[in-house]
C-alpha cells in the first residue's frame, strides 16, 4: 500500500507508534521492536545485515510507552527462546498470537496501515468540512473553482 503524502506527519503528530515482527528469509528467528516507522527502521535494519529480512507484520498503536509495554512483556515471556538483542525463536504465528493477546489485555487497541490511513483521511475531510463551505467538501476532493463541476 502506498501511503498518501503527510501520513508520517499524521502519524507522528498524533503519537502513535509501530511494534514489528521482522523476520529472516527462512522465518527461523522473529525480531521484535518498536518504531515510530516500521518501513523506515526495517530499511535501517536491512543495511546492517548479511541476511534477508522480511517485515512480518506490524501494528499501529497509542503511543511509545504501550508498544514498550508489550515489547517487554513478549521478553519476559519468550526468555527462554531468547538468541540476542531483540531476536526471538518463536514461530511466528505464536509471537503474532501473544501481541494479539496482549493488546486485549491491557484494554488497548491496535491498527493496520489501511486503518491508520482511513483514519487520517476522515481527520483531514473533517478539517476540511470545518474550514470550506459545504458544497466545498465533496467525496475527499475540496475546493471546486467558482462555476466547476464537483
Amino acid at each position: 500500500m502506498r501511503r498518501p503524502r503527510g501520513f508520517a506527519r499524521f502519524v507522528g503528530g498524533q503519537g502513535f507508534h509501530c511494534l514489528y515482527l521482522v523476520t529472516t528469509e527462512d522465518d527461523a528467528l522473529v525480531k521484535i521492536g518498536i518504531a515510530a516507522d516500521a518501513m523506515d527502521r526495517l530499511s535501517t535494519l536491512c543495511s546492517a545485515n548479511a541476511v534477508e529480512l522480511h517485515l512480518h507484520r506490524h501494528w499501529w498503536l497509542a503511543g511509545k510507552l504501550i508498544s514498550q509495554r508489550i515489547k517487554k512483556s513478549f521478553a519476559q515471556t519468550f526468555r527462554s527462546q531468547h538468541i540476542q538483542g531483540d531476536w526471538f525463536s518463536v514461530s511466528l504465528p505464536e509471537a503474532e498470537a501473544f501481541i494479539e493477546r496482549t493488546i486485549h489485555q491491557i484494554g488497548t487497541w491496535s491498527a493496520t496501515e489501511a486503518e491508520m490511513v482511513a483514519e487520517m483521511q476522515r481527520r483531514e475531510h473533517q478539517r476540511m468540512e470545518r474550514i470550506l463551505p459545504h458544497d466545498q467538501v465533496c467525496g475527499g476532493h475540496y475546493g471546486t473553482a467558482a462555476g466547476e463541476a464537483a
